[in-house]
């Protein structure tokens, strides 16, 4: 009579597939004029658009109808033929896998209307020109509004979205100055300030609830400076202070995450042996593994962790700090004119960020890999109920932290968003231009001209954590896995190279794009624990382009030219790689007619 679980992939259902129909619509009229004879104008403008998504899912299992066949004295052939025995590979029929499997079609529609109008003109003239400004207003309306289908409460498969029906608005007012300070000094050409300012109210309804928020007031601003001291060189500086408030999913949301997790109890984690290996067996049976010896984590096994609104959530404040320098080569001569590029050094960090929680640091922590829980303590606060075994892998992770909620539909204790995050990155961008006529080198001039450009991208750090209780760990150079989010890899170098040759109305334009090699995130989530990485790689596109006439284009290309595969790395994103990133299509060619009226 002893309860026991049972895990399995349904893959006799079919593939979990999606397949995705967005219908756009958008509408905008606008008008400008000028405000008399005062030099000054006015602009502003109207626009409506509206999304509808349909997601088609199948591969989903029927929960209900599952249980139905476990329960029934005959193994469920009453119910399908063949029925279901769970114990050992017996493959279902296919009366059974239609009786099993549901398809669900959730959509949702997006409305965003925004209405904005705008003065511009000159204030003065000072000695240096003159001051000029722009002033306004906008308003901004968006409406969300998810169905997760008939049914979705009951299947097991995609990840299960709550019904959504809110509005957020806001209303902003803005300004900003361009101040010319000095022109045509001896150690500045030109040198001009510009200042903006932007003070927001937002507000946010949920429909279902009937919650309405109180308005909220924030502020943004920006300060940049230009100064050109001489002809060939201009330096650039700015300070920003931007704000985000919280979006809908934030605020009153809810659902699960069921990301990829490593298990620091596993034979064959570092942990496992060492001078703490008897103190770590310890934690792990106290967190319930039931054989700690010969446990083994299931490969590719996830966790669920459940997800709670907060509608108590503050805007999320960033300040951003840039310096650099655009430089055009003092030489006249044909050899060098075209030659120009630019440096910039950035710095961003944002305070009060909303995070989704970090599940494995959650884990890490619980395991000391951070010296937060020196004794392998299984009262420490990420150990503390939180990690619900079903005597061996991890299934779910609860938020019993201090003012943690409990849920009484799921049995469980979700995760809300809060403003504990953090985030700091900083790197380089770096960017030449360079061109030529083949004219240059003898060649008759309908041989036409070259323009190329290249991008280089650094990144120093990319530091991060959702909770405070949490380290901020340094992620650039990883790439991401399974549940820490698409756009979530970070490598630290990136280089894109163009080059277009031009000969009357033809062009051939090649690109090359460079992803530098990455460690994999959980290297950094659990120093010294070994996992796959990737190499670096290298994609050409090629392309041609006919100018038929002013107001017809044809153009025909190969990308991925080389057919470069996707790096393979463990644990990853999908499919052994990380699709956000890496090209998964493989060598694709394109025809493109651009008509223009």
């Amino acid at each position: 009579n002893e309860p026991f679980q049972m895990r399995t992939r349904t893959l006799e259902i079919g593939l979990r597939q999606e397949n995705y129909e967005n219908t756009v619509t958008q509408y905008l009229a606008g008008l400008r004029m000028p405000i008399g004879d005062t030099g000054w104008r006015v602009e502003g403008y109207v626009s409506e658009g509206r999304t509808k998504i349909i997601n088609t899912q199948s591969g989903n299992v029927d929960l209900v109808k599952l249980e139905q066949l476990l329960s029934a004295a005959d193994g469920g052939n009453a119910l399908c033929a063949g029925g279901f025995n769970p114990f050992g590979a017996n493959p279902l029929s296919a009366a059974c896998r239609t009786f099993l499997r549901v398809d669900l079609q959730p959509t949702r529609d997006l409305i965003q209307q925004i209405g904005q109008v705008y003065a511009s003109g000159d204030v003065m003239d000072l000695p240096a020109g003159p001051l000029s400004v722009v002033v306004g207003a906008e308003y901004r309306n968006i409406e969300s509004k998810a169905n997760p289908g008939s049914g979705a409460e009951n299947i097991s498969g995609f990840t299960l979205e709550d019904p959504e029906d809110g509005t957020s608005s806001f209303k902003d007012f803005f300004g900003e100055a361009l101040i010319p300070l000095v022109k045509d000094a001896p150690f500045a050409k030109t040198l001009e300030l510009n200042l903006g300012y932007r003070y927001s109210l937002a507000e946010f309804a949920d429909k279902l609830t009937g919650f309405k928020s109180d308005e909220d007031s924030s502020s943004s601003f920006k300060a940049e400076i230009n100064w050109q001291p001489v002809d060939i060189l201009r330096f650039r500086a700015s300070y920003q202070r931007a704000v985000r408030a919280p979006n809908f999913e934030e605020l009153f949301a809810g659902g699960n995450d069921a990301p990829q997790y490593f298990d620091p109890c596993s034979k064959g984690g570092v942990l496992r042996s060492g001078g703490s290996a008897a103190q770590v067996a310890a934690l792990c049976g106290a967190t319930g593994v039931g054989d700690v010896a010969g446990y083994v984590q299931t490969p590719g096994s996830q966790l669920t962790a459940y997800l709670a609104g907060n509608n108590q959530l503050e805007s999320e404040r960033g300040d951003t700090i840039t310096i650099g320098a655009v430089f055009s080569t003092p030489w006249e001569n044909q050899w060098t004119e075209r030659l120009r590029g630019s440096i910039d050094y950035y710095n961003i960090k944002v305070k009060d960020a909303i995070l989704r929680p970090q599940i494995n640091r959650i884990v890490a922590d619980c395991f000391n890999y951070y010296g937060n829980n020196p004794t392998f303590s299984p009262t420490y606060v990420a150990c503390n109920q939180t990690l619900i075994r079903g005597g061996g892998d991890i299934l779910q992770l609860d938020n019993r932290y201090p003012g943690g909620i409990y849920d009484p539909v799921n049995d469980a204790y979700p995760f809300q968003f809060t403003n504990q995050g953090r985030i700091e990155t900083s790197g380089i961008d770096f960017q030449v231009d360079y061109g030529f006529d083949w004219e240059w080198l003898g060649l008759s001039p309908s041989w036409g001209g070259v323009k190329a450009n290249v991008i280089i991208s650094k990144l120093f750090e990319y530091k991060s954590k959702s909770l405070s209780s949490l380290p901020l760990l340094d992620t650039a150079g990883t790439v991401s896995y399974f549940g820490a989010g698409l756009g979530q890899s970070f490598p630290e170098w990136r280089v894109t190279g163009t080059a277009a040759w031009t000969f009357g109305d033809f062009d051939v334009l090649g690109r090359t794009r460079y992803i530098g090699k990455m460690d994999n995130r959980l290297s950094v989530e659990f120093p010294g624990e070994t996992f796959g990485g990737t190499k670096g790689v290298w994609y050409t596109d090629v392309s041609a382009g006919w100018k038929a006439t002013d107001t017809v284009e044809v153009r025909l290309g190969v990308n991925n030219a080389f057919d470069k595969k996707p790096p393979q790395y463990s644990p990853n994103v999908q499919s052994g790689t990380d699709p956000s990133v890496f090209d998964v299509v493989g060598r694709r060619v394109f025809a493109q007619l651009r008509l223009r009226f």
